[in-house]
């Protein structure tokens, strides 16, 4: 005769469950509960929205909100990660407390890219990175200058992130954990 599961393992289990019901008859009826949200007052140059998660970054500084959820039972929560470089890009997989930032080098005419592969709950080096030295993309024409209309866009899917350059129409992919370059 199996164990009878205690109390304590089925009420979060029967409050899930009711909160998906009211999920799905919101949806059926079009009946939602509307909730706003005070986004921060500075401009943001970009924002990306995962798994929860707004993150927008504004120069130096990335301010994240964790969305509040009735299902999950979680408050609104904010914090900022102030940073000591300009952010030009960033990424974020909530999943893998992973947020990925990136600068610009631009030394002797030679633009490469610094990769900061950090935590995204304290802005620290992620620890499954395998060397803290960060990753540096050089792109394949060394030799231009940066310009106001480069543009630079990273996706992460589990231990890979891909590079986008969208001026020379490149994607270079690696493993962010251990910084082999996959393509």
């Amino acid at each position: 005769m199996a164990p009878k599961p205690k109390m304590a393992l089925i009420l979060p289990q029967l409050h899930v469950l009711k909160a998906l019901e009211d999920h799905l008859n919101r949806w059926k009826s079009l009946d939602w509960i509307e909730e706003q949200i005070r986004l921060p007052d500075e401009s943001s140059e970009s924002a990306e929205l995962v798994g929860g998660i707004l993150a927008c970054s504004n120069l130096s500084t990335i301010t994240c909100i964790e969305l509040p959820s009735r299902i999950r039972q979680t408050p609104l929560r904010t914090w900022i990660h102030q940073n000591d470089f300009e952010i030009i890009s960033f990424t974020i997989d909530p999943s893998q407390d992973l947020l990925t930032l990136v600068e610009i080098l631009n030394s002797n005419a030679t633009l490469s890219l610094n990769v900061h592969l950090r935590t995204l709950s304290g802005n620290t080096p992620h620890p499954r990175v395998s060397d803290i030295t960060h990753p540096t993309y050089i792109p394949k024409n060394q030799t231009r200058l940066l310009s106001d209309g480069d543009a630079y866009r990273f996706s992460v899917m589990g231990d890979s992130i891909a590079l986008l350059d969208d001026d020379q129409r490149t994607v270079s992919i690696w493993n962010w954990c251990t910084g082999t370059l996959i393509y």
